[in-house]
């Protein structure tokens, strides 16, 4: 049973999306997040499917306080007096997820995850920190296989997985992120053709049977 013949019929409603967790931190989500606040502020069309954190109301307490206090003082010394303290975090994280707020849906899962995505014209994708400079995340797949022109940031072995231009797009730092968006929305029959191409190349060359033929290959080499 393929998850693409179990989907509702294509309806390419929404420009572009991102789907996946915005957690902060280095090796987590920090470059992700500073990438969909710079499409937000280009006033890009897209919607973040995603989980928001539950402020405490003390934690509010903290972003309203800071707030005031920073129309006082000014950011950079609101940032250098309270450097590497727990209030100014929670005062950061809150002022995000309000930035957000506009675009933010709740998060999805499952088939209704690869629906969402199959109703995207594009979908963005942005390694975690962890992943370093390989492509390695499973987005990569669940984009093209249901027939997403998928956005990734550029790793050095995309090219063993997919074409860019060709079958994705991929991007090197943010700014050549807005501009591709940006292109590509004016490009409508360019994106379809790379999310046919990128589907065309998941489904013939990153499916189980040759995933199983690939690890069988590379176990032979240690038996013998």
């Amino acid at each position: 049973d393929k998850i693409y013949e179990r989907l509702a019929p294509v309806n390419k409603q929404h420009d572009l999306v991102f789907v996946g967790s915005l957690l902060s931190g280095y090796e987590m989500h920090n470059y992700r997040r500073d990438l969909i606040i710079e499409l937000l502020d280009n006033a890009i069309n897209c919607k973040v499917y995603s989980a928001a954190p539950d402020f405490t109301i003390k934690q509010k307490l903290v972003y309203y306080t800071f707030y005031f206090l920073r129309l006082f003082i000014g950011k950079t010394l609101l940032e250098r007096l309270f450097k590497n303290s727990i209030l100014l975090y929670f005062f950061n994280e809150q002022v995000f997820w309000k930035k957000m707020q506009p675009v933010l849906h709740k998060p999805v899962f499952g088939i209704e995850m690869y629906n969402c995505i199959q109703n995207s014209k594009m979908c963005i994708n942005v390694h975690g920190g962890i992943a370093g400079n390989f492509a390695a995340n499973m987005r990569l797949f669940e984009v093209t296989g249901v027939g997403t022109c998928l956005i990734t940031d550029d790793k050095e072995n995309m090219t063993e997985l997919f074409v860019p231009d060709k079958e994705c797009v991929t991007y090197k730092d943010s700014n050549d992120a807005m501009l591709k968006i940006k292109m590509l929305l004016q490009n409508p029959k360019l994106v379809n053709e790379i999310a046919d191409n990128g589907k065309k190349k998941c489904l013939e060359q990153h499916n189980y049977d040759v995933r199983a033929k690939q690890l069988h290959d590379i176990i032979q080499l240690f038996l013998y």
